[in-house]
């Protein structure tokens, strides 16, 4: 009914958002890049014990720190404390209808009683493409070519002549041969994320304020467009005004 996952957890997966942190933490939440949205700083499609609803939408409640949010993909992983997913109607009966498709709540740190309490994160990862297809150079594709088109009963459309050209490369400017994957893709792009945070406080005030910034090259060469940047800032503090009387800053 209810699935609890830890500020630590989150932190392992050297991946863009929270969202992609879920993947594989939590039974029965499926993660998934929807449409091949896999540009820079994408946020992915989560869903609660699948699909609920034929005709309407199947998106989940996200609640951050007791307010109804659009999303949470985009919040620091070092911001949060944890995060709980109900997935049952007696769990997220609380909800009403908007939490027919499940309920994600996220909890964020909160100040402590005692000294000042610095930490400092860093990551460096490489986004590496797990599968790129080889593409057939021009030589062969205008041979299959020929090929086809005799089977066919129709004239070749390249002549000795030209297939000699492409198979020696001797004219590049006539006859080229370029693979395209290669001069695109870069065969490795770079990944950082840096967090500092400070917690501590009084019996009658307590912070916690973190800063972090996050980068994501695209794997594209000479493409600065699709980098992703993203930098974040959280300040909670809680106030203990009388016994009676509290009061919090998020």
């Amino acid at each position: 009914a209810m699935v609890n996952v830890k500020s630590e957890a989150l932190q392992q997966a050297p991946v863009g958002n929270i969202g992609t942190a879920l993947q594989g933490l939590a039974a029965g939440v499926d993660v998934q890049m929807a449409g091949g949205n896999t540009h820079p700083g994408a946020s992915p499609q989560i869903r609660v014990r699948g699909e609920r609803s034929l005709n309407g939408g199947n998106d989940v409640l996200i609640v951050v720190d007791g307010i109804i949010r659009e999303s949470f993909a985009q919040i620091d992983p070092n911001e949060i404390e944890s995060i709980n997913i109900l997935k049952d109607a007696s769990a997220t009966a609380v909800y009403g209808v908007k939490g027919a498709n499940g309920v994600i709540i996220v909890t964020t740190k909160r100040g402590v009683v005692g000294k000042p309490e610095v930490s400092i994160t860093s990551q460096v990862a490489v986004n590496v493409p797990i599968r790129l297809y080889k593409p057939l150079d021009a030589y062969r594709s205008a041979l299959l070519r020929n090929e086809m088109l005799n089977n066919g009963g129709q004239q070749a459309e390249y002549s000795a002549t030209d297939l000699m050209k492409y198979r020696t490369k001797v004219s590049p400017y006539t006859h080229p041969d370029v693979d395209w994957m290669d001069e695109i893709m870069k065969s490795g792009s770079i990944q950082q994320q840096y967090n500092v945070n400070v917690r501590g406080g009084t019996k009658s005030m307590r912070y916690f304020v973190s800063g972090g910034f996050f980068n994501q090259n695209s794997p594209f060469k000479g493409d600065n467009i699709t980098n992703f940047n993203r930098y974040n800032f959280r300040s909670n503090l809680d106030f203990d005004i009388t016994k009676d009387l509290s009061a919090s800053i998020n």
